[in-house]
């Protein structure tokens, strides 16, 4: 596994007004192809699932958030700020 930067707490654009190392300030450059393709995967679950359905779940439509979030699941998307040990994604956040 690739070595995790900590940002120390930095919020926002902090790393513009405080004293910041450069190793703690994320860029998208730094983005492995596993996260890009994580990514990648909600932004296509979004657009084709959640967009189109806007109105329903606004409308709290009987059991559509519960299959949105397993279908969310089986992607793999609820998982990323789980530690592996307890069944979450080797996929760690960036920002």
């Amino acid at each position: 596994m690739s070595e995790q930067k900590n940002n120390h707490g930095l919020k926002g654009g902090e790393f513009l007004t405080k004293e910041t190392d450069p190793q703690n300030v994320f860029i998208p450059e730094d983005i492995t192809e596993d996260q890009r393709m994580m990514a990648d995967s909600a932004k296509d679950f979004i657009e084709k699932e959640i967009l189109p359905k806007l109105d329903a779940i606004d409308n709290q439509e009987p059991g559509l958030t519960i299959k949105l979030m397993e279908q969310a699941g089986e992607l793999g998307l609820l998982g990323a700020s789980v530690p592996e040990e307890y069944g979450g994604t080797t996929h760690r956040c960036k920002t």
